[in-house]
């Protein structure tokens, strides 16, 4: 288990500001309702489909409260609309919601304070999330990972702080995994590993994954990987991404395929060196 209590974090004056008055949970029912078009967003046609995908399959267990303010005999919702959309066309009647007090400016400027600058979770934390959650592509993405010794990162580290087995792009793997296959992705990342740890710094990048993954379907399919490795193992992959952004802006070719063409032309180098 990797439970921890709710961080400690000082202030840096003596005593907290707390402005209004706390709110409290209640039901409501959802004909009792109201959208204040002062400040809510406009319900769009294009919000249409993730309101149907919410009555499709209702969770209760995703389902956090809606947060409304009193007014009159109604409740204008602050944040939430589309749950409660969701509920409605799903057949249900009342809803659990945060009650916030707060006059018609106040639900204004709250409903700014929420949308405007939201804490989004990372991108990385939500692949460690996914695979907590048991989700299927991150539990396969993470076995292939761990027969790479490869770890995905939780957070952002900076180039020169990053283990040669740490990656931030568990995106880029998930996809090559659709298109390429478990076993060439455990393989291009096998060769990538290896080369970074001799350079030691980390090569599981975007486009040099990408790069590395075609190579391996299209030009490698023959060779071994420690073949491969030992070749790649003195270029300078900064160098050659470098030249491969300028070849592509000049040429208006794709980066991946101008990279593609850097890389298999230094492997035939040190491999005819080698010979």
């Amino acid at each position: 288990m990797t439970l921890r209590p709710i961080p400690v974090v000082e202030l840096n004056r003596t005593k907290p500001t707390i402005i209004g008055e706390v709110g409290r949970l209640i039901t409501v029912p959802i004909k009792k309702l109201v959208i204040d078009g002062r400040y809510q967003r406009v319900f769009q046609v294009r919000n249409e489909q993730r309101v149907r995908d919410l009555i499709a399959n209702w969770n209760w267990a995703l389902y956090t409260p809606i947060i409304i303010a009193p007014r009159d005999d109604v409740w204008a919702v602050i944040d939430g609309q589309h749950r409660a959309a969701g509920a409605l066309g799903a057949g249900i009647q009342d809803l659990p919601a945060w009650e916030s007090i707060a006059d018609e400016q106040q639900q204004a400027k709250a409903f700014i304070a929420i949308n405007a600058s939201p804490t989004r979770v990372d991108s990385l934390q939500l692949w460690h999330s996914r695979r907590a959650a048991d989700d299927y592509d991150a539990v396969m993405l993470w076995d292939i990972c761990t027969r790479a010794g490869v770890e995905i990162a939780r957070y952002p580290i900076a180039a020169s702080f990053r283990e040669p087995n740490v990656t931030l792009c568990p995106g880029v793997l998930h996809e090559l995994r659709q298109t390429v296959g478990n076993d060439l992705l455990l393989r291009t990342l096998e060769i990538v590993v290896a080369v970074g740890k001799t350079q030691k710094c980390s090569l599981i990048t975007r486009n040099i994954m990408r790069s590395v993954a075609r190579l391996v379907v299209a030009s490698w399919a023959e060779l071994e990987n420690a073949a491969i490795a030992a070749g790649l193992e003195h270029v300078d992959f900064a160098k050659v991404v470098a030249q491969a952004n300028a070849d592509a802006k000049e040429r208006g070719e794709p980066i991946i395929d101008c990279l593609c063409e850097a890389i298999n032309a230094r492997l035939a180098e040190a491999l005819e060196e080698a010979a």
